[in-house]
């Protein structure tokens, strides 16, 4: 079911709008099938984790097929392929075969005695493994070749067949990392446009042109993420330093479009429900500080969610650890103190009443874009603590503070906050303020939709260049 913004953006737009304005847009987020909140099984047999991209990716997916557009949402399928549809959107789902091998692989691993140790539990081992543990090795071995990134794949889960099987007027694409280098590559072969939506600062990194052959956290070449920011036709910034750093670094520009959030849902959190809420009701205390992330090192660190609940024993906190890297999440297990909850996923039907019943929300990531779990707790009226990012935001809003790096500085802020109700009923106040101003999904929507139509129009105008300078 579509949200009240949503189907205001609708309507708003619906009167305006001539007859042979509407669009086919593909978007590609190959990691959001959990986001979408479906009971269809392909959708169920997604990785669990739903991320600020993913939950993005699906809200924008939304917000332009309540406009009357056609939209194409591609997901990854760990089963067959498939094809469904939810709230208007056309969701396909790709089989990746040796993306199922690799995480058939991955859970014979376990944390080694040292940081970043992996070693094989060889009681787990199957027939199967026989053959897919070298044949993974060798796949890895061979993707660690010279892959030209501007080449168009023919067959895959993104490629060639799939943009001349689904049209589309233009395509978008989430995050500086391998796949939007093939979506870019495989519309431009096809002489499609293709749209840039950076996911975080790091996406902007100045170190891709300059050392082409090193590999971001996630093993993605330099040079393949400098192809993807200097040929994709259009880049949506999610904030105005990126935009700065992606002109200054790589003589590009950018559209700053704010993340959205569906305002209603936050705010009435006992009618969100529909597809995605969990059979059973979680267990958790009644109220508490809320934590939302991956089990990772690089940009989530839970390791300093849990220092600095340790420092706090008389309040309780609740984490919702993601499964991404399994060292990182048992060791956070095993350093929990007992005022921690730890949940592994919250079905995104969910969400909403977990975090109606925080006092505060605490985020302690090193990068991010912008975080839309910041906006999901400014959107129900909840105060904010960040141990790094987004500080000039939390204090022009006034939503919450930002300790500026400093653990201890972070534990007397949680502590101030959990403790004062006032301040807590002003911060959160005046957050539900500033996201109806800005974030919401209509008003997002409505600017991303003149993006798109404004770049649709040019390559229709005239399909044999690319409007891009290189």
């Amino acid at each position: 079911m579509l949200r009240d913004d949503a189907l205001e953006f609708a309507r708003t737009t619906d009167a305006a709008r001539g007859p042979g304005q509407l669009m086919r847009v593909g978007i590609v987020a190959l990691h959001a099938g959990s986001a979408i909140g479906s009971t269809h099984p392909g959708l169920r047999s997604s990785a669990p984790a739903v991320g600020g991209t993913e939950t993005r990716a699906w809200m924008l997916a939304r917000g332009l097929a309540a406009a009357g557009d056609e939209v194409t949402f591609v997901v990854r399928s760990s089963g067959q392929s498939f094809e469904t549809r939810h709230d208007e959107v056309r969701i396909i789902g790709r089989c990746d075969r040796w993306y199922v091998r690799y995480l058939d692989v991955a859970s014979l691993l376990q944390p080694g005695k040292r940081r970043f140790v992996r070693r094989l539990q060889f009681r787990q081992v199957r027939l199967r493994h026989l053959w897919r543990v070298p044949a993974v090795v060798l796949h890895r071995l061979l993707r660690l070749g010279h892959r030209d990134p501007s080449r168009a794949p023919t067959q895959g889960v993104v490629s060639r067949e799939l943009v001349r099987d689904v049209p589309c007027d233009v395509w978008v694409t989430f995050g500086v990392q391998s796949t939007s280098a093939t979506v870019i590559a495989t519309a431009a072969a096809e002489r499609l446009p293709s749209v840039l939506m950076l996911g975080c600062d790091a996406d902007v990194d100045d170190w891709f042109a300059r050392e082409p052959e090193r590999r971001t956290p996630y093993g993605d070449r330099g040079r393949t993420c400098a192809y993807i920011l200097r040929h994709a036709d259009r880049i949506v910034a999610q904030t105005s330093w990126q935009a700065d750093a992606l002109s200054a670094r790589f003589q590009r520009s950018a559209v700053v479009l704010p993340n959205p959030v569906e305002v209603a849902r936050w705010t009435e959190p006992n009618a969100a429900g529909g597809a995605g809420r969990s059979e059973a009701p979680l267990s958790l205390p009644s109220e508490y500080v809320l934590w939302v992330g991956r089990a990772e090192a690089v940009h989530k660190r839970p390791d300093e969610a849990i220092a600095i609940a340790a420092a706090l024993s008389e309040i309780p906190f609740v984490l919702i650890l993601n499964p991404a890297d399994k060292a990182i999440e048992a060791r956070v297990r095993e350093q929990a103190p007992s005022n921690v909850t730890i949940v592994p996923f919250v079905p995104p039907g969910e969400m909403p009443r977990v975090m109606a019943s925080a006092r505060l929300l605490l985020n302690t990531s090193a990068v991010e874009g912008f975080p839309n779990v910041f906006l999901q707790a400014a959107a129900a009226g909840r105060a904010i603590v960040s141990q790094v990012v987004l500080g000039d935001w939390l204090r022009e809003t006034e939503v919450g503070c930002c300790s500026e790096g400093e653990r201890s500085c972070a534990i007397e802020q949680v502590r101030e906050l959990w403790n004062n109700d006032e301040l807590r009923q002003r911060h959160g106040s005046r957050g539900q303020a500033a996201v109806r101003r800005t974030h919401a999904l209509a008003v997002v929507t409505r600017q991303l939709r003149q993006l798109l139509e404004k770049l649709v129009e040019e390559f229709s105008s005239d399909d044999s260049r690319r409007t891009m300078t290189r």
